[in-house]
């Protein structure tokens, strides 16, 4: 059986998060800002809610996606690693919306990247156990 293989660098596929983003009124250091925020939800409701280190983030521009998506396609791989994710649920998202659902098996590993951007894999073929070596260390330089 031939299987095709590949890797592809998402760069920064956030669901609704760019970490380049900023609100343009707040932008010196000596500007503070004090907020009260309320979330309400029903019991029908669903909900995410992320931060990171208090900056305001904005999604991936839609076209950057669809040329991504178009990317993908025509390489056509049955088995495709990917890097710069940021959850389980946005590679699924970008499986089902931007690539129609290509890949029936989807994981993510948690990478150890200070902008929490994670690795995962999208393949057309049954995924079995998935290691991964975040925490492993060099034993003569474990620093």
């Amino acid at each position: 059986m031939k299987v095709t293989v590949g890797t592809f660098n998402l760069n920064n596929l956030f669901s609704r998060y760019n970490f380049e983003g900023e609100i343009a009124a707040i932008r010196d250091e000596d500007t503070s800002v004090e907020a009260e925020v309320l979330y309400r939800f029903g019991p029908q409701d669903t909900f995410k809610i992320r931060s990171y280190i208090g900056r305001l983030v904005e999604a991936k521009d839609e076209a950057m996606t669809l040329k991504v998506a178009g990317r993908i396609w025509e390489m056509d791989l049955d088995v495709l690693a990917v890097q710069e994710v940021e959850d389980i649920d946005t590679l699924r998202d970008f499986n089902r919306d931007h690539l129609a659902g290509k890949y029936p098996h989807v994981v993510l590993v948690e990478g150890n990247d200070p902008r929490l951007i994670d690795l995962g894999v999208l393949s057309k073929l049954p995924i079995g156990g998935i290691t991964s070596w975040q925490r492993a260390v060099h034993p003569e330089d474990p620093g």
